[in-house]
């Protein structure tokens, strides 16, 4: 399944998928730069540490439980 598939919707940052692609190369180097400097430093900014985490059903029976 391909990532950037032109979707127009937004995660929690507000920021959609098609935005981020169009402005790839102008955003990787500042970005790559920030990740390095985080990782070197220790330091993890909070508001990264934040994720959506969605179940996606796939197949069997939706309703089991262990």
């Amino acid at each position: 399944m391909n990532q950037w598939n032109g979707k127009i919707s937004a995660g929690y940052e507000g920021i959609s998928c098609r935005i981020l692609k169009y402005c790839t190369y102008a955003i990787a180097k500042p970005l790559n730069h920030t990740c390095n400097a985080s990782l070197n430093q220790g330091i993890y900014p909070d508001r990264l540490k934040f994720a959506i985490v969605m179940p996606i059903y796939k197949q069997g029976e939706k309703n089991w439980r262990s």
